[in-house]
């Protein structure tokens, strides 16, 4: 299975990778994964939408709701300033708004910094990549947009360094030069391209 990632865009990922959003175990791989970056949340959790606002969610996103509900679906999707997660438990449509907890207040996942939201954007490809069932090939574009050098290279370094019996393979476009050194790749790993006008 190949999957394509655009990671240039302001946008978490949704469908059924933020399904593990509602998981235990992935909520805290993510929080760990906040935290081992220094970025202050102490939580990442969801306010259930009820009444109007909700109904007005739904009427608006009903596009993306397929008539063939079935239990597990879920979908986020940006309605600015937030990001919210639509969910079914095979008949009806929850909407949830994804929030992030700092000290005792939780602020909107939008009302994070671009970094931050990269890392939540790139949370759900590092959880699968450590998974060993999982047979994908990644591709993903912009890796290293937002976030700084240091971050980048410790991601790659961990992810590239991981178990050799993992079946995932990860396929990244940066444009930092500071991340094609040989600590992290080998030199058939690394492809050098030059864009012209055509």
């Amino acid at each position: 299975q190949f999957i394509v990632i655009d990671a240039s865009r302001q946008v978490l990922l949704g469908d059924k990778y933020y399904a593990k959003l509602q998981t235990e175990d992935f909520r805290k791989f993510l929080v760990s994964l906040l935290n081992w970056a220094d970025v202050g949340i102490s939580e990442v959790s969801y306010r259930k939408l009820t009444g109007s606002e909700a109904d007005s969610l739904l009427l608006k996103y009903r596009a993306v709701i397929p008539d063939d509900l079935h239990d597990g679906w879920s979908r986020v999707v940006l309605e600015s300033p937030s990001y919210y997660l639509l969910t079914s438990d095979g008949t009806n449509v929850s909407v949830c708004e994804i929030c992030c907890k700092h000290g005792g207040h939780f602020f909107r996942a939008s009302e994070e910094s671009q970094g931050t939201i990269k890392l939540i954007q790139l949370s759900s490809l590092l959880y699968q990549l450590r998974e060993k069932s999982s047979r994908m090939v990644w591709f993903v574009d912009e890796f290293d947009s937002k976030l700084h050098t240091l971050i980048s290279q410790a991601l790659l370094n961990q992810y590239m360094g991981t178990d050799e019996t993992l079946s995932s393979q990860l396929v990244v476009a940066v444009h930092d030069t500071n991340l094609l050194t040989h600590d992290i790749w080998r030199t058939d790993e690394i492809c050098l391209v030059t864009k012209d006008k055509e």
